[in-house]
């Protein structure tokens, strides 16, 4: 949810005015990443075909480009980094239901 919630603002920032959010930390940003593709990857939560691994490839490398355009690593406080809570609260459908959408 964090990595959502930062990408959204940063998409978003253009409408805010002077209001400058926290960025989404570059390191809580390629945790997201990683965590989808090996969603992606698992023949037990996704069905693994050429068309959805191109598909697939493709959002991966999406989430890339965005997380490298982060300059900030969690720590400082000058970002946002993951939270906690979301191990109880993300995923509540089960992962497979990112295999729905890619």
């Amino acid at each position: 949810m964090t990595y959502y919630c930062g990408l959204l603002v940063s998409l978003s920032s253009n409408q805010c005015g002077n209001t400058v959010p926290k960025p989404l930390c570059q390191d809580t940003c390629l945790a997201a990443r990683d965590a989808l593709s090996n969603i992606f990857q698992s023949s037990t939560e996704c069905v693994q075909n050429a068309l959805n691994k191109t598909v697939r490839d493709q959002t991966v490398a999406g989430y890339t480009k965005f997380c490298t355009s982060l300059s900030l690593q969690s720590g400082g406080g000058q970002c946002v980094s993951s939270v906690g809570i979301e191990a109880t609260q993300c995923g509540k459908y089960g992962k497979s239901i990112y295999c729905l959408f890619y």
